[in-house]
């Protein structure tokens, strides 16, 4: 018999954290309030499409629209071309709404340098990302309950690596906590959920949003705002010059995050 838990707050503080500091505590209770809008609504679990309003760009991941001479890319009018790594990656399997892939558990002997991943190569900036409102979404299906188990840190989207701009969203080993990190060139702001229950027969829609007006960065799992980080001031956040990855971090330690994954979207809207 299979008992799935509901995931509970066990906390009704959450933590702004900037440059690896608690800054200030928010009540949890104000800011489901003030920060979700219907819980009873669905529309967030519905297909997205390319003519949403506000969105930038939208991989869904069909083999529809992968290169017979090319296998391992994947283009999407528009924009840049999508690569899969040599090793680690299961294309055409059962997504969300369609096909999606697969990043498989690491093993011995494998480069993870070469694991695991689906990447956008060097990123035309001033078409994908918007400049002031920016939500960046995946739908993820874990292939455990702890899907970070046995890494500090499990990389969904990194288009950071090592630098003080652009964005990462990434499970904590430890809690197997959601996270999301993004910088404005000099510094960072970070919202971080509760330790959560993960299910791997469910798919979760994860994603976060920032509006540079308010500073105010978000960060949910499905419709439900687990994460919150507020720095009026922080300003833009600095393009990153480099790759954007799904599945597995850019470089240095090569953190992936087995599981199945589907439609990526950038938007320019914070609304959910």
């Amino acid at each position: 018999m299979e008992i799935r838990v509901k995931k509970q707050f066990k906390s009704r503080e959450m933590m702004f954290i900037k440059n690896g500091k608690i800054e200030s505590l928010a009540l949890l209770s104000f800011l489901l309030c003030c920060g979700t809008a219907g819980a009873a609504s669905t529309s967030w679990q519905s297909d997205s499409s390319k003519e949403d309003a506000g969105t930038t760009a939208l991989y869904t991941f069909e083999l529809s629209r992968f290169d017979s001479q090319a296998p391992n890319t994947v283009e999407k009018s528009g924009y840049p071309a999508l690569t899969f790594a040599p090793d680690g990656i299961v294309v055409g399997v059962d997504g969300k709404f369609g096909n999606g892939f697969l990043v498989e558990e690491p093993s011995e002997g494998f480069d993870l340098a070469r694991f695991g991943y689906a990447q956008i190569s060097r990123l035309d900036k001033a078409d994908l990302f918007p400049s002031e409102n920016l939500s960046v979404e995946i739908w993820y299906r874990p292939l455990s309950g702890k899907p970070a188990a046995g890494a500090a840190y499990s990389f969904m989207v990194d288009n950071q690596y090592s630098s003080k701009g652009g964005f990462c969203l990434y499970l904590f080993g430890k809690d197997q906590s959601l996270r999301v990190r993004i910088g404005n060139g000099t510094e960072f702001l970070q919202a971080i959920s509760d330790p959560l229950d993960w299910d791997s027969e469910e798919w979760y829609r994860l994603r976060f949003s920032y509006d540079s007006t308010t500073g105010r960065l978000d960060l949910y799992r499905n419709d439900e705002l687990v994460g919150f980080a507020m720095s009026p001031g922080f300003g833009l956040i600095e393009p990153y010059d480099g790759n954007l990855r799904i599945g597995n971090r850019l470089g240095s330690s090569y953190s992936p995050l087995p599981g199945y994954y589907d439609n990526f979207r950038i938007t320019s809207t914070t609304e959910l």
